[in-house]
């Protein structure tokens, strides 16, 4: 028998609510063990919680229909095809393609992003879309729904526009009692859409009203969007109708290049500039020239204005800023835009928004990004913007963009930053979280995102410096839970990490600009709420990760995987981050610091009798008797870890140690469990060393962990998942002897590999000798006692070793070369003796440090901690 399941929907008719209820088929079991035979075993599904259906599909990577033999691939190829994929589905979906609305099919970089929205009977379902990612080579990546089947509601309102309209203004007076409304505060781009309501019961639908309350001049204080019952009049939502950004600040100035304060650039070109001449027009190219054709000999009245294909600014009065003169064919019409005394308009900020969004257009979101936007309000792909707009010491978003006092439109940061929010808008079809308050992550994303990129064009992580104080991108803000923040505070933090991911590695700021709008788009695609790094939802953090894979498989990393998680643990945004220590210095972060091998999170308990409280002190295990490790992880997320598979692994002492080299032997395991965010806990896992030799060990520790993949593995600096100690505990009498090992380079390596010594906290005024004795078989540059063995035929090699023999005061600050550029074929042990001089006062702990290097970087090392 199919599973089966009810999913209530509620339409509101007249006043009255009557109850709907459909039956829908569940994706049964069936249906899905055939989905994963068909797509593959891999795939991961997560269900609508409201409506049972697929929600989120990730690991496809598998071809559209009739698009895996394709060699070019067009918007139409992919869009039909996806709706066939989504078609043939249709079981398992529950989605109906023929209510189905494209919403927007961009091609960026490699991939395609296609939304469509979900019609009913022609009208929209507020924020319902199905999402997918497509390759360019016809793969479907992933796959996004909220749909909602079987909707059932009237579509004949009670309540009339106008009357909707006098709602709203009712309402927000009755809240906003000191404002003044202007008389023609009225509905604009009125719109009979679907809006759902969801419960734990199904969704609440309504036949409601979607409308802009806007007067016939633009007013950001008060100008609000209204979703309006179309039954009964009640107001299911309402927001304010530009994103504001708290800049204050008043500086006058012409085309200024980074901040109000700069002085002008004069003669600068304007590109995409519209200019006519008799009714025949040309635009400006990027060096700003423009030749219009097809006149007769004569003299004309040449024109212009602040429009062009891509921009178009006037002044908050809706007049032009414009410039026209006489000029003949035979000869030159050119001109500089300049203040004109006479007019009653001042031209000078219309002139550096104008500016300023054609060079973002053209050398950043067309070149870099490869985007071409659309402004989703006009569906043409011009900006429009609004300056010198009365007593409003701000500026907002939308369309027309609005500059208030001189200086937000002279900053160029401002510039960009507002017109990067509408760009965000595009992509998503809203805002990201704006609509939603002010107080929550999404919002706070359109700030970040929207700081993020006008700072990426500038190259430059101060943002809005010179008009009310500015925002700085290199920053070291935290997230915390719970998160109470407003938005341009709150941007900062995911600003903060996507600015370190851009600057703090090698991989190229045009690179990560790409990488990180990818990210924004694959996050469109995906019908939960936005989250900064919330592992239950689509969120920036797997988004990013989403963007940055290469093989449909998050499972295995991701090329940059190691540097996203870095940038994303500057800030606290990793919800799981388990760690252990490599030197008591070391914070979480990669690289950890130098030296790498002495882990206070490994610790051995010799002869398993610790019955202290606390982390016990590390002892030298003991041979052939039972030993206990205790092992402690760290959390620094901000989520407790469901649980954790800590591996134990020994070596012998040796100043260099390779995983892939398989020096490492496995010794136990332990499960931690309900690691606290931000808390630590810690396991034993039991040991008998074996063998007749010393009982010093190193030790090495690897965190296995489903939310924390480990991504470099073995490399102890780089993956904060593994961990080393090496560290042998002697005691000195007049001397002590000791061993450990060097091994040869991996295979393809070259380095100059050195021996060094450091004398850490010893006690002063004494000279403390150390000698190391190597096998022969040991090659040292520059060693002059090497000997030579002959055979009748001739010279069979040249072998060096002997003793090499250091000495130096213990209160010296710098090393000692003890063993210069040596090489060997195999593994080799190394004889250590350290001699001390009689009458040394041994009153203290103090270490003895051998390091090795490569090329001058320190690869490992050991220490001998000395006890009296």
């Amino acid at each position: 028998m199919p599973i089966t399941y009810r999913l209530i929907i509620r339409g509101v008719f007249a006043l009255s609510l009557v109850l709907a209820t459909v039956v829908f088929a569940q994706p049964a079991e069936v249906a899905l063990q055939g989905f994963r035979e068909k797509y593959g075993e891999n795939i991961q599904v997560t269900l609508n919680p409201t409506t049972r259906l697929p929600e989120r599909i990730g690991g496809l990577n598998v071809f559209l229909p009739g698009l895996e033999a394709r060699v070019t691939i067009g918007k139409d190829d992919v869009v039909g095809s996806l709706l066939s994929f989504i078609h043939e589905n249709r079981q398992f979906f529950a989605i109906d393609t023929g209510n189905l609305k494209l919403a927007r099919a961009d091609k960026i970089g490699e991939r395609w992003y296609v939304i469509f929205g979900q019609q009913y009977e022609d009208l929209s379902v507020y924020h319902v879309k199905v999402g997918a990612v497509v390759t360019d080579s016809g793969k479907i990546i992933s796959f996004s729904s909220n749909y909602i089947p079987g909707i059932e509601v009237s579509l004949i309102p009670e309540v009339t526009i106008t009357s909707a309209g006098k709602i709203a203004r009712t309402a927000y007076t009755r809240e906003n009692p000191r404002t003044t409304l202007p008389r023609d505060w009225e509905p604009k781009d009125e719109e009979l859409i679907i809006y759902p309501q969801v419960d734990s019961m199904g969704y609440d639908l309504h036949l409601a009203w979607y409308f802009l309350m806007q007067g016939e001049l633009t007013n950001p204080e008060v100008d609000h969007y209204f979703i309006v019952d179309a039954m009964n009049g009640e107001i299911l939502l309402k927001y304010p109708a530009y994103v504001e950004a708290d800049i204050s600040g008043m500086v006058q100035g012409w085309v200024h290049p980074v901040n109000p304060n700069n002085p002008p650039i004069s003669l600068e070109p304007f590109s995409n500039e519209d200019v006519e001449a008799s009714g025949s027009s040309a635009t400006t190219n990027a060096s700003g020239n423009y030749t219009i054709t097809g006149l007769s000999p004569g003299t004309y009245t040449v024109s212009s204005r602040l429009e062009g294909p891509y921009a178009h600014v006037w002044d908050h009065s809706n007049v032009e800023f414009t410039h026209s003169q006489s000029c003949a064919t035979s000869s030159s019409c050119s001109w500089d835009w300049d203040e004109d005394p006479a007019t009653t308009v001042q031209e000078e900020d219309g002139i550096n928004v104008f500016y300023h969004l054609n060079l973002l257009h053209d050398e950043f979101y067309q070149v870099i990004l490869g985007y071409n936007w659309t402004n989703a309000w006009t569906g043409t792909s011009q900006m429009l913007a609004k300056v010198n707009t009365p007593f409003y010491d701000n500026a907002h978003a939308g369309s027309p963009m609005e500059f208030g006092s001189d200086c937000f439109a002279l900053s160029s940061d401002i510039v960009y930053h507002e017109a990067s929010h509408n760009v965000i808008y595009s992509v998503f079809g809203d805002w990201i979280g704006f609509s939603s308050g002010r107080y929550n992550e999404g919002y706070a994303m359109d700030e970040g995102f929207a700081d993020y990129f006008a700072s990426a064009f500038t190259n430059d992580p101060l943002h809005g410096e010179g008009c009310g104080g500015g925002r700085d991108l290199d920053n070291t803000d935290l997230y915390v839970l719970p998160y109470n923040l407003e938005g341009h505070t709150g941007g900062m933090i995911i600003s903060g990490a996507a600015w370190d991911l851009r600057t703090d590695y090698t991989i190229g700021a045009d690179a990560i600009d790409n990488l990180v709008f990818q990210a924004l788009n694959t996050m469109a695609t995906k019908s939960d709420p936005y989250y900064f790094s919330d592992p239950n939802h689509s969120n920036l953090f797997e988004s990013i990760l989403e963007a940055d894979d290469d093989n449909a498989n998050l499972a295995d990393g991701t090329p940059h995987d190691r540097q996203i998680f870095q940038s994303f643990r500057n800030h606290d945004l990793l919800p799981y981050d388990v760690y252990s220590k490599d030197s008591p210095s070391d914070d979480g972060n990669v690289g950890s610091p130098s030296p790498h091998w002495r882990s206070p999170d490994i610790s051995v308990d010799a002869m398993a009798n610790y019955t202290g409280t606390g982390f016990p002190p590390h002892e030298n295990p003991e041979l052939g008797n039972p030993n206990n490790v205790h092992v402690r992880v760290r959390n620094l997320g901000y989520l407790t870890v469901p649980q954790c598979v800590v591996k134990l692994y020994y070596a012998n002492p040796s100043t260099g140690f390779s995983w892939a080299a398989g020096h490492w032997t496995h010794l136990g395991d332990a499960t931690i469990t309900n690691i606290p965010a931000g808390g630590e806990k810690t396991d034993i896992i039991p040991w008998t060393p074996s063998g007749t030799g010393t009982g010093h060990r190193c030790l090495f520790v690897r965190i296995e962990c489903s939310d924390d993949i480990i991504t470099e593995d073995g490399n102890v600096r780089q993956d904060n998942n593994v961990t080393q100690k090496n560290i042998n505990i002697v005691n000195l009498q007049s001397a002590f002897t000791t061993d450990f090992y060097l091994h040869p380079l991996p295979e393809g390596v070259e380095a100059e590999r050195n021996l060094k010594i450091f004398y850490v906290d010893a006690p002063t005024d004494h000279e403390i000798t150390t000698v190391l004795e190597l096998p022969r078989r040991i090659n040292v540059e520059g060693k002059t006692d090497s000997r030579v063995i002959r055979r009748r035929k001739g010279c069979l090699g040249i072998l060096f070793g002997g003793k090499w023999e250091v000495t130096a005061k213990s209160t010296d600050t710098g090393a000692e070369v003890v063993v210069p550029d040596f090489s060997c074929e195999k593994t080799e042990k190394v004889k250590l003796t350290i001699q001390a001089p009689d009458g040394v006062a041994r009153t203290r702990d103090f270490t003895i440090r051998i390091v090795e290097e490569w090329n001058g970087e320190v690869i490992g090392g050991l220490d001998y901690l000395v006890r009296p």
